[in-house]
């Protein structure tokens, strides 16, 4: 599949745009600034106070951190593994793009399904499951 990366681009950020098109949709400039006035005339304090000395901004900052790194570590890991397809393994470009669009097929459609099946299996019978799976995979792969 020739430029895969590209389609996957597009159709991203074209979801992207219908989903916050569609977020918005029924706002408007004068719904916005009635919010905005709202808000800043019920609360008192400033910003710098809400986020150093609240517990609650500093178990948001937190909660806010952790995604950050996941997404940061997750995003250098596809782009180390389609280096190391191209330098070590000498790949040809069909290959590269199919690996790295499992990546992220499975990135985002491993969790969902999982997330229906892991409950129904529970405790060390899913490890059991799972990692034999994993380790079939990676020799297969």
């Amino acid at each position: 599949m020739d430029h895969a990366d590209e389609i996957l681009g597009s159709l991203h950020a074209g979801l992207e745009v219908i989903t916050s098109v569609a977020a918005i949709w029924t706002s408007n400039a004068a719904a916005y600034r009635a919010s905005v006035s709202h808000s800043s005339e019920s609360q008192k304090g400033s910003l710098k106070d809400a986020l150093t000395k609240r517990l609650a901004a500093r178990v948001t900052w937190l909660c806010a951190l952790f995604p950050l790194g996941y997404v940061g570590i997750e995003i250098a890991l596809g782009g180390w593994i389609v280096l190391f397809i191209i330098q070590v393994r000498h790949c040809e470009e069909s290959a590269l793009g199919m690996t790295a669009t499992g990546l992220w097929l499975a990135s985002a459609i491993g969790p969902l399904i999982l997330g229906f099946v892991t409950p129904r299996i529970r405790g060390k019978s899913v490890i059991n499951i799972y990692l034999p799976f994993v380790m079939g995979l990676e020799l297969l792969f």
